[in-house]
């Protein structure tokens, strides 16, 4: 469903700290992108670390197609390394590490980072 929040630069509006772009220069103009909501919900759990500790945001927002192209990826790796493994046994295992742009029947679905309401970070 469409949440309808704006998506924000965490450099622009957050004391959050982030690291410098993803391995993927594809990525590297929207990395730092989040859900308002997503920035305000991080920054709280952030005030709760004990001291000394922080987040650091990895990867924010993922355009479509490039996270089509990411499960593309590990779809190929999870097969490669388990060949005595049906297709749609290796595309569920795939799809939880990097989320697809279909169900295995072909059923459209948006991958939470091409919503800026998922994040890869580190403490």
């Amino acid at each position: 469903m469409e949440s309808n929040e704006k998506l924000f630069d965490v450099h622009e509006v957050s004391s959050l700290s982030y690291g410098k772009p993803p391995e993927s220069p594809e990525t590297a103009p929207y990395y730092r992108l989040l859900r308002e909501g997503v920035i305000s919900k991080l920054e709280r759990a952030q005030s709760n670390l004990p001291k000394g500790f922080s987040f650091r945001l990895y990867e924010g927002y993922r355009n479509p197609e490039f996270q089509k192209k990411l499960f593309k990826e590990q779809l190929t790796r999870t097969t490669k390394l388990n060949p005595i493994w049906d297709e749609v046994k290796c595309y569920k295992e795939a799809s939880k590490l990097a989320s697809p742009l279909k169900t295995f029947d072909g059923t459209p679905i948006v991958p939470p980072h091409s919503t800026g309401g998922a994040l890869d970070i580190e403490i």
